[in-house]
């Protein structure tokens, strides 16, 4: 039998058992009532809470969001998983937005592949940066915005700082991002292996991710890259005259871009650099750069024979970093002038636009500073960027740029190479400055220069289609017909008769648009018909803008440039050609990238300083008199071919049509624009009082304070803020009227 004492613990623990029971079930009823009221709250949020809890009918927003929904990413997060992903929220992001992720995944020891999922922010505004490192002190990646592609980076650190930025206005789709710790970007394309966050290429594979297939040396396969040709020494050799390009890819009766492997490695990219040709060389010097990506005072050089890239071994003092800035050749010398000066002290940038003239012996390898100081303030040579400048003679024409004084330079600036000075055009046509334009210049039936100055950032925050033309000889500017497409840091060439525009940067977005950030369209104007034209488009890799392009031996080469990143990259742009065709009909067809013409019995380039006048030998013999006229008559080119031959106002305004520019004295169709000045006049009564003495430029058409002060005749006077420049001797009038009135 069991005593008593020996019953007691088990005793209490049955009671244990059963107080533990009771507790049990009174938690497990609570837990039952709070999952109740917590369901109870959430469904009493109207809308859903994207990234955080409802809880008494509002959204408690986890670490990083904020918002009604929990919709909008906010302060700094670090994450630490191998994988994961990022983004500004589900919805528009938010004005004023500021957002970093530090990524230092537990694998950080192995290169981090960054991939672009989805992207649209306002174009120039909105940015997310990408830092190779776990701060803004690393390498740079990309500072993202417009609309984006699908595209990928490797943080060869292991690590990345990646930030959002948005300003007040515009709010957009945003952007998606993930990210992969071990491997890189594109995973090599599947034709490498990775090492060290780099790519190591297989055999007849080349590109920073081994995308493009090359031939190899001694290719003897039919699996090589050559569409209609095969592999000899290393390059595709076409089996066909009817078709080009590098892999023998396009009919010659069309155009083709090809993108240049160079043999040795490029130099890092950059952006609005300026680049001159040395025979069959292309110098790059100064441009934007990513900070602390390359030194900025180098010189590339870049070989379109060889294909190799180089740097100039220079001596002695340097010019302060710049971008912005233009350089010509004189004789033996380099001639660099303007554009904005970056220094960068204690992680502080400072910018400042310069009118400082360098000059580069191409003997001695140094840089000398040509000091010129201004007499004044509104005497040459003034502090510019974005402008152009074109060696004419022995002088140096600058053509508009922004001057921080002044605003956006009307003037024509010129430097005389052997006398050493500068001065200002005078020209009496009122025009508008603008920066960021494109320039070139060619020679006129005449045999004088001509500058065609096309596009580029307007005083008002607007970008221009209009295309002007500059005679250097008379110092007199003409309007031509615009091309309907608004461009900025765009690039121009001259070949084959045609100024061929290549990218650059569109409109400014508004809301509800879609305004193309970085451009891939390629224009051509034909200057002696005087008319614009759509060429194939370039590839999708050619959106761009700050890029440089330059024409050597019939062809035009492609450097660099900004498309979210900083591009180090060479493209190759070879025309059609005019010997695809023996036909007359079909010769005025071919128009990519060159104008033909039909010449005995033969379909050949056209020559801008050639006659092809029908002589009576050719009449005679059946030749189409229509394979002489290079030109399409368009319904404008008719337009313009009548008003042109009107020669003064009178008989201008009294064309059906026209009109009177007295600015440019030019006569042009009524639905086009005059010079940047005044209206056009389409009354040949009003002709006489302009067809005196040319005007004075009108006040309103400067824009601050410091352009309006440089012109003689006007004064600043704010109280009128529509029109705050006003004439001296307008004002003195309503001062005048002002006491009269007193008086009386």
């Amino acid at each position: 039998m069991i005593s008593a004492r020996e019953n007691f613990p088990c005793f209490l623990f049955r009671v244990f058992l059963l107080i533990l029971s009771q507790l049990c079930f009174q938690a497990h009823t609570l837990t039952n009532h709070a999952n109740f009221e917590f369901e109870k709250s959430l469904s009493s949020c109207e809308k859903p809470c994207y990234n955080g809890v409802c809880l008494n009918k509002a959204c408690v927003c986890s670490k990083g969001w904020y918002g009604t929904q929990c919709d909008h990413c906010f302060g700094r997060i670090r994450l630490s998983e191998n994988t994961s992903s990022i983004s500004d929220g589900p919805l528009d992001y938010s004005s004023s937005a500021k957002c970093t992720w530090l990524i230092e995944p537990e694998n950080s020891a192995t290169p981090l592949t960054i991939r672009i999922n989805s992207f649209f922010t306002e174009c120039g505004w909105d940015y997310l940066y990408i830092y190779d490192g776990d701060s803004v002190y690393g390498k740079q990646l990309a500072a993202l915005c417009g609309e984006q592609p699908t595209q990928e980076f490797t943080a060869a650190s292991g690590k990345a700082l990646v930030h959002f930025f948005s300003d007040l206005a515009m709010n957009l789709n945003g952007f998606n991002v993930s990210y992969e710790s071990n491997s890189c970007a594109y995973n090599c394309s599947s034709h490498g292996s990775c090492a060290a966050g780099k790519c190591v290429c297989e055999d007849g594979f080349r590109g920073q991710y081994c995308e493009h297939q090359v031939c190899k040396l001694h290719e003897k396969s039919t699996e090589n890259p050559c569409h209609e040709g095969h592999c000899v020494d290393g390059k595709c050799e076409c089996l066909s005259t009817n078709v080009h390009g590098e892999t023998c890819q396009t009919p010659i009766t069309s155009s083709v871009w090809d993108l240049i492997h160079p043999a040795n490695d490029a130099p890092t990219g950059k952006a609005s650099h300026a680049s001159i040709t040395i025979d069959d060389t292309i110098w790059n010097i100064g441009g934007e750069y990513f900070d602390g990506s390359v030194d900025p005072n180098n010189i590339d050089v870049y070989n379109v024979t060889s294909r190799e890239w180089s740097k100039v071994a220079v001596s002695g003092d340097l010019p302060t970093p710049r971008f912005d800035h233009t350089v010509v050749k004189y004789k033996n010398k380099i001639y660099m002038y303007g554009g904005v000066t970056k220094t960068r002290k204690r992680h502080v940038t400072t910018q400042a636009a310069t009118n400082e003239l360098w000059v580069f012996d191409m003997t001695t390898k140094s840089w000398t500073e040509q000091n010129h100081k201004n007499e004044t303030i509104i005497t040459a040579p003034f502090a510019v960027a974005g402008h152009s400048a074109h060696v004419i003679g022995s002088e140096m024409f600058v053509i508009f740029g922004y001057n921080p004084l002044f605003g956006f330079l009307h003037h024509v600036q010129i430097y005389n190479f052997e006398t050493d000075e500068w001065s200002v055009a005078n020209i009496s046509d009122h025009v508008y400055g603008r920066f960021k334009h494109t320039a070139v210049e060619y020679t006129t039936p005449s045999g004088s220069t001509a500058i065609l100055v096309y596009g580029g950032s307007m005083w008002n925050n607007t970008i221009t289609d209009s295309l002007m033309q500059f005679d250097t000889t008379a110092k007199k500017w003409t309007n031509l017909p615009q091309s309907g497409v608004q461009l900025y840091l765009h690039t121009a060439v001259y070949l084959n008769g045609l100024m061929v525009v290549v990218g650059g940067r569109g409109a400014n977005m508004t809301a509800g648009s879609k305004s193309e950030c970085f451009s891939n369209m390629v224009q051509s104007y034909d200057v002696a018909c005087k008319q614009w034209s759509n060429m194939t488009m370039a590839p999708a890799e050619l959106k761009r803008y700050g890029h440089v392009a330059h024409v050597i031996g019939q062809k035009m080469y492609l450097l660099g440039g900004y498309d979210g990143k900083m591009m180090n990259d060479v493209w190759m742009f070879s025309p059609a050609k005019c010997s695809s065709t023996t036909r007359p009909d079909e010769c005025r067809l071919v128009s990519d990238g060159t104008k033909c013409v039909f010449i005995d019995s033969s379909c050949v380039p056209f020559d801008p300083t050639v006659s092809y006048k029908s002589t009576f030998n050719s009449v005679i013999k059946s030749s189409s008199p229509k394979s002489f006229d290079e030109c399409t008559n368009t319904p404008l080119r008719l337009a313009l071919k009548t008003c042109e031959e009107q020669t003064d106002c009178v008989s201008c305004a009294s064309k059906s049509g026209c009109g009177w520019c007295s600015s440019g004295e030019q006569c042009l169709p009524n639905e086009q624009e005059c010079v940047d000045g005044p209206g056009m006049l389409t009354s040949w009564e009003k002709c006489s009082q302009h067809n005196s003495v040319a005007s004075m430029r009108p006040c309103n058409m400067e824009n601050n304070c410091g352009s309006c002060r440089v012109s003689p005749h006007c004064t600043w006077y704010p109280i009128d803020k529509s029109s705050p420049c006003v004439s001296k001797e307008d004002l003195s009038k309503f001062f005048e009227s002002c006491h009269l009135r007193k008086r009386f």
